[in-house]
């Protein structure tokens, strides 16, 4: 009668007050817990003790790692008997109707196979690998790992108060590094800006720094005639410097020697 007339699937309707009867008498199609809890109370309506039982059956070998993958879909619930002089027996009623959801084999449990690609199992294989090494790496990042982390710098046996205050110190650093590069403003990150600034720097370290308020070239006609320079004159570069920054944007080529002159060029 099981096989005849049950079917197993895994589209039902939520489970109601009288599930057991519904599935006997009704319905009459189910997934394994509906077979292992109709299994168990006619079990027990015959004066058998039974239980039912709720685990995994099944599991994939992935080579590339060398360990066991268990699936939410190899969840699976099955019964137990009591048999006097043998005690609890398993018995799995659900195989009497989809006997492959009991009986696969590890090849039909392969990642590509079940996705419909069999020649690509070695690449679900290898991407587990991965998935399975990042959770690994961030999921057990525990205390003993944290210690482990801190050997190098002499600090393996922090307590809790010493963690906190290095979390609290690196934080206020980077923190820190965060404000100062804001603080910075967009214009500061400007490579042009940068090594025009650090020619300036050069020139005030002499004395012949640039007033705020003086514009680059009729700073460089003040103090570029009467100053030796290496490479490029000031003058010339302040020209450019000012062409480039304030007219039309210069062609790669043109920027990437302005930028060579300006870190060359010496008082």
């Amino acid at each position: 009668m099981i096989r005849r007339d049950f079917a197993y699937t895994l589209d039902v309707p939520p489970a109601r007050r009288n599930e057991v009867d519904d599935f006997l008498f009704d319905r009459r199609a189910g997934y394994c817990e509906h077979f292992s809890s109709a299994f168990v109370v006619l079990m027990r309506a015959a004066g058998i003790p039974a239980r039912v039982v709720t685990g995994y059956a099944g599991a994939y070998r992935n080579p590339v790692g060398g360990y066991w993958l268990v699936r939410k879909s190899d969840a699976h619930a099955w019964a137990e008997v009591w048999l006097p002089a043998r005690g609890w027996m398993r018995v799995d009623p659900t195989a009497a109707v989809a006997p492959e959801r009991v009986y696969d084999t590890l090849a039909d449990r392969r990642p590509g196979r079940i996705a419909g690609f069999d020649g690509l199992a070695p690449m679900f294989d290898a991407a587990d690998w991965l998935r399975r090494g990042w959770n690994d790496f961030v999921l057990g990042f525990n205390a003993q790992r944290q210690q482990a982390l801190l050997k190098p710098l002499g600090l393996a046996r922090l307590g809790a108060s010493g963690l906190a205050a290095l979390f609290a110190a690196v934080a206020l650093l980077a923190l820190g590094w965060m404000a100062w590069r804001i603080a910075r403003g967009e214009r500061t990150r400007d490579p042009l800006l940068r090594a025009w600034r650090a020619l300036e720097a050069r020139y005030r370290r002499r004395g012949l720094g640039r007033a705020p308020h003086e514009p680059a070239q009729v700073w460089a006609a003040r103090v570029g005639a009467d100053v030796p320079h290496a490479g490029v004159p000031l003058a010339e570069l302040a020209r450019r410097f000012s062409d480039a920054r304030y007219g039309a944007p210069p062609v790669p080529a043109a920027l990437r020697a302005l930028l060579r002159d300006l870190r060359r060029h010496r008082p």
